[in-house]
């Protein structure tokens, strides 16, 4: 056989390699509409077509994380006309978005070169540097043995997520969201000893909870008490919450001594009363249980009984047992407080805050979806920005209230008549942070999306069920939908958002069918953005019965060609007693006092 044949079939088992790697792309993460070389928000551009290649979704500027290619050999290549012996578990260096490899990391004057192997590189489709190639390859030069005052650190120290050295991206707590919830609302930090740690896996200090249950309360001064604590001073960083803690009687020392034991491991049990005399003392909320959801606990019986009230209510409100156990006399880590504390101060928040007023802003974007919500405490959602065309009229509709930032964007998903006029509202505005499913499109609308968001750095987030995106204040905002790793439709990948604001509710459904809706949420809300524009492929007699809404808005253009809303549907909503059309009704507005929805003049 000749050396061109052998080539020949090494290109043909490469093409089947790729297609194979295209499923496992979609496997980890990407939509069914993904193709190879489609750009996700998510992380650096590559070819999802390397088998070996995983994105590492952590938002823009993330590195990509690369696994280890196993069996490689010496192989003949050839590409763009060279043809050359290579090792193919040999590293090679690439530029974040080269389009060639390198055997130096010092070649060409990269920037932050990525390193991967020779196999890696030639099944993402990058093309060999012609200067590498010609020579020998060689190892990088060897370091300068004189002192180094600034020493690069090791790969181990590198900063994994919002620049912590030990918070893997991939972790359950981040990926949960908990983890940036308690960044976020100031409930946790990492170390200040410039060690850029969080210690996940580090114990709960009695310290540590106490401070976090102060920062809840605003941290209210408290006059030096009578407490003659031995184990801390005057210079204690805690000492002021420690202070609160004794005289709100959220925590007390130990009993018949003068002892607080600040540097004291917390169990998970302990945690928990902590957070639950925090909610009955402080926001004066009703932590009392009947305890059916402990009892259903296989470890239920290892509760201690002075424990076993506020473990019960805690079960109840989520804060303890997610997993099929409760390990209460476990140690409770910082991640385990993430979650746990964060969920408190939800819950907490949402039910002993005053509530103040929110305005939920149905724009008429023609076929199209766009809603701006004013939150009550000041903050800005906007969910969707209607098409290309509607793009000038969203961003002028939502500065004329007087706004230049918008501190949460949510894209449902990537089709044009949801995002199409996004990139025009993202350039004129300060934007905090967006949300969007892990969809991708090679269309030059969302290819235009991204690049604003990589000009802006504009901070993104993997929508996914479960995360919450704002709470407090008697107003939180989860995503309840996308749940499921691929979908076969691309409007099922929509994100549908559960805002509740106080007492009331209202559930946006992007486009997503009937039956991803109702998987989605079957509890009664008290508005729904119906889904789809009115399609019945998103609202049937079944789901509005389930969802029973007293508010349903359609947000649909005038005299549209797909004959929406559908008769089906509108026979569907027939029993909810306000039912609004932007093709009728031009822009809804409602407003929320958390009590009462009423819609304004």
């Amino acid at each position: 056989m000749s050396s061109g044949e052998t080539v020949g079939k090494r290109h043909c088992s490469r093409i089947v390699v790729a297609i194979i790697a295209v499923l496992l792309g979609m496997a980890l993460g990407f939509s069914a509409q993904s193709a190879p070389g489609v750009r996700t928000a998510f992380a650096a551009p590559v070819s999802q077509a390397a088998p070996s290649v995983q994105a590492a979704f952590v938002g823009p500027g993330a590195q990509t994380s690369f696994a280890t290619t196993e069996g490689a050999s010496i192989e003949t290549l050839q590409q763009g006309g060279i043809e050359f012996q290579a090792d193919m578990e040999r590293t090679v260096w690439c530029s974040r978005s080269g389009s060639k490899y390198h055997y130096s990391s010092t070649c060409s004057g990269m920037k932050n070169p990525i390193a991967m192997t020779l196999q890696q590189a030639v099944y993402s489709g990058k093309q060999p540097c012609s200067k590498c190639v010609h020579e020998s390859p060689t190892p990088d030069p060897a370091p300068n043995p004189s002192p180094d005052p600034t020493p690069t650190p090791s790969p181990d120290s590198q900063p994994q997520y919002r620049g912590f050295v030990d918070v893997p991206a991939d972790s359950w707590y981040v990926e949960s969201g908990v983890f940036d919830y308690a960044l976020d609302h100031g409930l946790m930090k990492g170390y200040s000893d410039g060690s850029n740690r969080f210690g996940p896996d580090d114990s709960i200090t009695r310290a540590m909870a106490v401070t976090v249950l102060w920062r809840m309360a605003g941290e209210p001064a408290c006059e030096a008490a009578d407490f003659d604590d031995a184990d801390y001073s005057e210079e204690s960083w805690y000492k002021d919450a420690i202070r609160w803690a004794r005289a709100s009687e959220v925590v007390k020392g130990y009993e018949g001594t003068n002892f607080f034991g600040p540097n004291d491991p917390v169990t998970r049990e302990q945690l928990a009363v902590m957070v639950a005399r925090f909610a009955s003392t402080v926001s004066h909320i009703d932590t009392s249980s009947t305890g059916t959801a402990l009892a259903a606990k296989p470890d239920a019986a290892s509760v201690s009984d002075w424990a076993r009230d506020a473990v019960a209510w805690s079960v109840d409100q989520g804060i303890l047992g997610g997993a099929s156990i409760i390990d209460p006399q476990g140690t409770a880590t910082r991640c385990q407080g993430c979650k746990m504390l964060s969920i408190a101060h939800k819950i907490i928040g949402n039910q002993g805050a005053s509530h103040g007023e929110a305005r939920v802003h149905f724009i008429d974007v023609g076929q199209g979806d766009s809603e701006f919500i004013e939150l009550p405490n000041g903050k800005t959602m906007l969910i969707d920005a209607g098409t290309t065309e509607s793009g000038e009229k969203v961003a002028s509709y939502i500065a004329g209230l007087g706004y230049s930032r918008i501190d949460y964007v949510i894209a449902t998903h990537p089709h044009e008549d949801h995002i199409g006029g996004m990139a025009r509202v993202l350039r004129s505005f300060d934007i905090g942070e967006i949300w969007m499913p892990r969809a991708t499109s090679n269309t030059a609308t969302f290819e235009g999306l991204l690049d604003v968001i990589a000009e802006k750095g504009i901070p993104v987030h993997a929508a996914e069920k479960g995360k919450i995106i704002c709470s407090g204040a008697g107003v939180s905002a989860t995503i309840l939908s996308p749940s499921e790793t691929s979908y076969s439709d691309l409007n099922d990948w929509s994100v549908i958002l559960e805002l509740d604001v106080g007492a009331r509710s209202f559930l946006f459904t992007g486009d997503a069918s009937s039956g991803v809706i109702g998987k989605a949420c079957g509890h009664h809300v008290d508005v729904l953005k119906v889904g789809h524009h009115g399609s019945k492929t998103s609202t049937t007699r079944q789901l509005a019965e389930a969802l029973s809404p007293d508010w349903a808005v359609i947000s649909v253009g005038a005299g549209n060609s797909y004959g929406h809303p559908s008769e089906e549907v509108l026979s569907a909503l027939s029993g909810v007693a306000h039912l609004l059309r932007t093709d009728l009704d031009g822009t809804v507005t409602l407003n929320c006092d958390g009590e009462t929805i009423r819609r304004a003049a």
